[in-house]
């Protein structure tokens, strides 16, 4: 039991750690470096949500944005009432719409 807990501790502590590092590299441009940071952040930890936002903001920068959409969702479901994630959201979806037509 003690062993699990100190996983999950470890494991919280390493995407709180990577996704740090994720925006460190967005700030520096380097979205493939973020972008690697921020999978890691996320597969330690799939409930840190601003491993998926730094993941969306970058994966919009390179023009994949149906993955950041994606992304958006999933913050959707762990931050319901994030405003902001909303207008994100809405915004992508209504500029893939305009794309499309």
């Amino acid at each position: 039991m003690e062993t699990e807990a100190k996983t999950e501790e470890n494991n919280k502590l390493l995407a709180l750690v990577f996704s740090n590092r994720a925006m460190t590299y967005v700030k520096l441009n380097e979205r493939a470096k973020a972008l690697e940071d921020c999978n890691k952040s996320i597969s330690h930890d799939p409930t840190y949500s601003k491993s998926y936002l730094r993941r969306a903001d970058c994966l919009k920068k390179i023009g994949k944005y149906r993955d950041a959409l994606k992304d958006y969702q999933m913050l959707r479901k762990l931050t319901p009432d994030d405003k902001a994630v909303e207008s994100d959201m809405t915004n992508l979806e209504k500029f893939l719409e305009r794309r499309i037509k």
